[in-house]
Protein backbone atom coordinates (compact mmCIF):
# COMPACT_ATOMS: atom_id res chain seq x y z
CA UNK A 1 0.00 0.00 0.00
CA UNK A 2 2.65 2.30 0.60
CA UNK A 3 4.75 1.42 -2.41
CA UNK A 4 1.83 1.54 -4.60
CA UNK A 5 0.57 5.10 -2.98
CA UNK A 6 4.13 6.10 -3.76
CA UNK A 7 4.48 4.65 -7.13
CA UNK A 8 1.22 6.88 -8.06
CA UNK A 9 2.59 10.21 -6.11
CA UNK A 10 1.75 13.22 -8.69
CA UNK A 11 5.79 13.88 -7.97
CA UNK A 12 7.33 10.76 -8.86
CA UNK A 13 8.74 10.70 -12.57
CA UNK A 14 8.78 6.90 -12.41
CA UNK A 15 4.94 6.70 -12.71
CA UNK A 16 3.41 4.27 -14.70
CA UNK A 17 1.74 7.00 -17.27
CA UNK A 18 -1.35 4.53 -19.01
CA UNK A 19 -2.17 4.75 -15.01
CA UNK A 20 -5.24 7.09 -14.50
CA UNK A 21 -4.87 9.24 -11.34
CA UNK A 22 -7.79 11.11 -9.63
CA UNK A 23 -7.29 14.93 -9.61
CA UNK A 24 -6.28 16.75 -7.06
CA UNK A 25 -7.70 20.06 -5.60
CA UNK A 26 -5.73 22.97 -5.31
CA UNK A 27 -6.19 25.02 -2.18
CA UNK A 28 -7.73 29.01 -3.49
CA UNK A 29 -5.23 31.82 -3.37
CA UNK A 30 -4.92 34.00 -0.84
CA UNK A 31 -5.03 37.99 -1.73
CA UNK A 32 -1.52 38.82 -1.50
CA UNK A 33 -1.86 41.64 1.72
CA UNK A 34 0.71 44.06 1.36
CA UNK A 35 1.96 45.53 4.36
CA UNK A 36 3.45 49.01 2.79
CA UNK A 37 1.29 52.43 3.32
CA UNK A 38 -0.21 53.58 -0.42
CA UNK A 39 -0.23 56.29 -1.08
CA UNK A 40 -3.08 58.02 -3.44
CA UNK A 41 -2.13 60.85 -5.22
CA UNK A 42 -4.98 63.13 -7.67
CA UNK A 43 -4.90 66.51 -9.65
CA UNK A 44 -7.02 69.14 -8.16
CA UNK A 45 -7.80 69.91 -12.32
CA UNK A 46 -10.04 66.49 -12.51
CA UNK A 47 -12.85 67.55 -10.41
CA UNK A 48 -13.98 70.77 -9.54
CA UNK A 49 -14.66 72.07 -6.23
CA UNK A 50 -18.44 72.29 -4.57
CA UNK A 51 -19.95 75.39 -5.59
CA UNK A 52 -20.53 76.85 -2.13
CA UNK A 53 -23.60 77.06 -0.70
CA UNK A 54 -26.25 79.69 -1.32
CA UNK A 55 -27.45 81.46 2.47
CA UNK A 56 -30.77 83.12 1.83
CA UNK A 57 -30.66 86.26 4.02
CA UNK A 58 -33.37 87.91 4.42
CA UNK A 59 -33.10 91.83 3.93
CA UNK A 60 -33.85 94.10 6.94
CA UNK A 61 -36.72 96.74 6.71
CA UNK A 62 -34.35 99.82 6.60
CA UNK A 63 -33.19 98.20 3.21
CA UNK A 64 -36.28 97.66 1.82
CA UNK A 65 -37.58 101.17 2.78
CA UNK A 66 -34.32 102.65 1.12
CA UNK A 67 -34.73 100.32 -2.15
CA UNK A 68 -38.44 101.95 -2.13
CA UNK A 69 -37.06 105.55 -1.77
CA UNK A 70 -35.35 104.76 -4.77
CA UNK A 71 -37.85 103.62 -6.75
CA UNK A 72 -39.85 106.50 -6.20
CA UNK A 73 -36.80 108.85 -6.79
CA UNK A 74 -36.93 107.16 -10.18
CA UNK A 75 -40.09 106.92 -11.14
CA UNK A 76 -40.05 110.91 -10.23
CA UNK A 77 -36.86 111.34 -12.47
CA UNK A 78 -38.26 109.82 -15.10
CA UNK A 79 -41.61 112.17 -15.11
CA UNK A 80 -39.67 115.01 -14.63
CA UNK A 81 -37.56 113.79 -18.31
CA UNK A 82 -41.04 113.04 -20.03
CA UNK A 83 -42.17 116.42 -19.12
CA UNK A 84 -38.67 117.87 -20.53
CA UNK A 85 -38.90 115.78 -23.56
CA UNK A 86 -42.44 116.77 -24.23
CA UNK A 87 -41.73 120.76 -23.84
CA UNK A 88 -38.58 120.81 -26.14
CA UNK A 89 -41.09 119.27 -28.51
CA UNK A 90 -43.35 121.69 -28.59
CA UNK A 91 -40.60 124.32 -28.42
CA UNK A 92 -39.49 122.50 -31.25
CA UNK A 93 -42.94 122.52 -33.20
CA UNK A 94 -42.93 126.22 -32.55
CA UNK A 95 -39.81 127.34 -33.82
CA UNK A 96 -40.74 125.25 -36.81
CA UNK A 97 -43.52 126.62 -37.31
CA UNK A 98 -42.18 130.20 -36.91
CA UNK A 99 -39.13 129.23 -39.99
CA UNK A 100 -42.58 128.53 -42.19
CA UNK A 101 -43.82 131.70 -41.42
CA UNK A 102 -40.84 133.69 -42.17
CA UNK A 103 -39.85 131.73 -45.51
CA UNK A 104 -43.64 132.36 -46.52
CA UNK A 105 -43.25 135.83 -45.69
CA UNK A 106 -39.78 136.12 -47.28
CA UNK A 107 -41.27 134.54 -50.64
CA UNK A 108 -44.23 137.16 -50.90
CA UNK A 109 -41.96 139.71 -49.87
CA UNK A 110 -38.97 138.94 -51.88
CA UNK A 111 -40.05 142.41 -54.60
CA UNK A 112 -40.50 144.44 -51.72
CA UNK A 113 -37.94 147.12 -49.80
CA UNK A 114 -37.69 146.50 -46.11
CA UNK A 115 -36.97 149.28 -44.17
CA UNK A 116 -36.17 149.50 -40.14
CA UNK A 117 -38.57 152.52 -39.01
CA UNK A 118 -36.11 154.19 -36.73
CA UNK A 119 -34.91 154.97 -41.08
CA UNK A 120 -37.87 155.95 -42.05
CA UNK A 121 -38.60 158.26 -38.73
CA UNK A 122 -35.20 160.36 -39.46
CA UNK A 123 -36.91 160.67 -43.19
CA UNK A 124 -40.33 161.51 -42.64
CA UNK A 125 -39.76 163.87 -39.23
CA UNK A 126 -39.26 167.47 -39.72
CA UNK A 127 -36.19 168.90 -38.37
CA UNK A 128 -37.73 171.92 -36.62
CA UNK A 129 -40.49 170.27 -34.98
CA UNK A 130 -39.21 166.77 -35.09
CA UNK A 131 -42.75 165.63 -35.89
CA UNK A 132 -44.12 163.58 -38.95
CA UNK A 133 -44.58 166.02 -41.85
CA UNK A 134 -47.96 164.82 -42.62
CA UNK A 135 -48.16 168.68 -44.75
CA UNK A 136 -44.54 168.58 -46.64
CA UNK A 137 -42.84 171.29 -48.55
CA UNK A 138 -39.60 171.42 -50.16
CA UNK A 139 -37.14 174.28 -50.91
CA UNK A 140 -36.49 175.28 -54.47
CA UNK A 141 -33.28 176.08 -53.61
CA UNK A 142 -31.57 173.53 -51.53
CA UNK A 143 -33.58 170.54 -51.89
CA UNK A 144 -34.66 170.60 -47.90
CA UNK A 145 -38.40 169.60 -46.98
CA UNK A 146 -39.90 170.76 -43.92
CA UNK A 147 -43.39 170.67 -42.43
CA UNK A 148 -45.49 173.68 -43.42
CA UNK A 149 -46.02 174.42 -40.55
CA UNK A 150 -42.43 175.30 -39.53
CA UNK A 151 -41.88 177.27 -42.06
CA UNK A 152 -44.47 179.50 -41.80
CA UNK A 153 -42.83 180.37 -38.96
CA UNK A 154 -39.89 180.92 -40.34
CA UNK A 155 -40.36 183.14 -42.81
CA UNK A 156 -42.82 184.86 -40.29
CA UNK A 157 -40.16 185.85 -37.94
CA UNK A 158 -37.80 187.13 -41.14
CA UNK A 159 -40.64 188.80 -42.23
CA UNK A 160 -41.02 190.45 -38.87
CA UNK A 161 -37.63 191.46 -38.59
CA UNK A 162 -37.63 193.11 -42.15
CA UNK A 163 -40.76 195.32 -41.06
CA UNK A 164 -39.44 196.70 -38.25
CA UNK A 165 -36.55 197.71 -39.97
CA UNK A 166 -38.12 198.72 -43.27
CA UNK A 167 -41.83 200.15 -42.14
CA UNK A 168 -42.57 201.40 -45.46
CA UNK A 169 -42.22 198.44 -47.23
CA UNK A 170 -45.09 197.60 -49.84
CA UNK A 171 -45.36 194.34 -51.25
CA UNK A 172 -47.55 194.73 -53.44
CA UNK A 173 -45.72 197.68 -54.66
CA UNK A 174 -45.73 197.62 -58.53
CA UNK A 175 -42.43 197.05 -60.78
CA UNK A 176 -41.32 198.25 -63.74
CA UNK A 177 -42.64 196.53 -66.93
CA UNK A 178 -38.71 195.48 -67.84
CA UNK A 179 -38.27 193.84 -64.17
CA UNK A 180 -41.50 192.23 -63.77
CA UNK A 181 -40.65 190.41 -67.52
CA UNK A 182 -37.71 189.30 -65.89
CA UNK A 183 -40.02 188.18 -62.84
CA UNK A 184 -42.12 186.01 -64.81
CA UNK A 185 -39.21 183.73 -66.16
CA UNK A 186 -37.46 181.83 -63.30
CA UNK A 187 -34.48 180.40 -64.83
CA UNK A 188 -33.11 183.91 -65.19
CA UNK A 189 -32.43 183.98 -61.86
CA UNK A 190 -30.10 181.18 -62.33
CA UNK A 191 -27.78 184.01 -64.67
CA UNK A 192 -25.65 185.76 -61.46
CA UNK A 193 -25.59 188.98 -64.38
CA UNK A 194 -29.90 189.03 -64.42
CA UNK A 195 -29.86 188.06 -60.75
CA UNK A 196 -27.90 191.08 -60.29
CA UNK A 197 -29.74 193.38 -62.31
CA UNK A 198 -33.36 192.29 -60.55
CA UNK A 199 -31.55 193.09 -57.30
CA UNK A 200 -30.31 196.47 -58.20
CA UNK A 201 -33.59 197.50 -59.65
CA UNK A 202 -35.82 196.18 -57.07
CA UNK A 203 -37.42 197.77 -53.65
CA UNK A 204 -35.51 196.04 -50.91
CA UNK A 205 -36.57 192.29 -50.15
CA UNK A 206 -36.87 190.26 -46.87
CA UNK A 207 -34.25 187.70 -47.46
CA UNK A 208 -35.15 184.10 -46.72
CA UNK A 209 -33.31 181.61 -45.98
CA UNK A 210 -33.25 177.66 -45.27
CA UNK A 211 -33.64 176.95 -41.74
CA UNK A 212 -31.27 173.65 -42.00
CA UNK A 213 -28.64 175.13 -44.64
CA UNK A 214 -29.24 178.61 -44.67
CA UNK A 215 -29.03 178.47 -48.29
CA UNK A 216 -30.99 181.75 -50.14
CA UNK A 217 -34.74 181.15 -50.88
CA UNK A 218 -36.26 183.09 -53.58
CA UNK A 219 -39.37 181.40 -54.24
CA UNK A 220 -42.43 179.92 -52.62
CA UNK A 221 -41.64 176.54 -51.33
CA UNK A 222 -43.38 173.99 -53.22
CA UNK A 223 -45.57 170.91 -51.69
CA UNK A 224 -43.49 167.78 -51.92
CA UNK A 225 -45.96 164.75 -52.62
CA UNK A 226 -43.37 162.08 -52.93
CA UNK A 227 -42.80 162.68 -49.18
CA UNK A 228 -46.68 162.89 -48.52
CA UNK A 229 -47.26 159.38 -49.44
CA UNK A 230 -44.41 158.24 -47.96
CA UNK A 231 -45.97 159.68 -44.99
CA UNK A 232 -49.39 158.44 -45.30
CA UNK A 233 -47.82 154.53 -45.98
CA UNK A 234 -45.97 154.35 -42.46
CA UNK A 235 -48.57 155.83 -41.24
CA UNK A 236 -51.60 153.36 -42.17
CA UNK A 237 -48.67 150.47 -41.50
CA UNK A 238 -48.09 151.42 -38.09
CA UNK A 239 -51.99 151.83 -37.47
CA UNK A 240 -51.50 155.81 -37.36
CA UNK A 241 -54.49 158.19 -37.52
CA UNK A 242 -53.54 160.70 -40.51
CA UNK A 243 -54.84 164.25 -39.53
CA UNK A 244 -57.59 166.28 -41.75
CA UNK A 245 -55.46 168.69 -44.09
CA UNK A 246 -55.56 172.22 -43.50
CA UNK A 247 -58.19 173.87 -44.92
CA UNK A 248 -57.07 175.46 -48.14
CA UNK A 249 -57.40 179.26 -48.46
CA UNK A 250 -58.41 181.57 -51.34
CA UNK A 251 -54.64 182.57 -52.10
CA UNK A 252 -51.30 180.83 -51.77
CA UNK A 253 -50.10 180.34 -47.98
CA UNK A 254 -46.39 181.97 -49.35
CA UNK A 255 -48.17 184.83 -50.80
CA UNK A 256 -47.75 186.75 -48.21
CA UNK A 257 -44.02 186.04 -47.71
CA UNK A 258 -43.49 185.76 -51.77
CA UNK A 259 -45.82 188.27 -53.43
CA UNK A 260 -46.86 187.93 -57.09
CA UNK A 261 -44.97 190.66 -58.86
CA UNK A 262 -46.59 192.38 -62.39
Amino acid sequence: MASSSLLESPGNPFAPTGMSRAPTRRPPRQPIVSHHEVIEISSDDDEPPPPPRRTSVAPSSSTVAELRKQVRRLKDEKEQLKRKVQTLHDDLESTVQKIRCLETQSNEGRDKVVLPYDDLEDIISCNICTNTMFVPYILSGCGHTFCQKCLIEWFDATLRNFLNANPHYNPNQPLGPHLAALLQQPQLLMNPAAAAFIAAHSPPQPQYNCPECRAPVKSAPTENFGMKSLVQMVANARKEAIPPPPARPRASVWEGFFPRRT
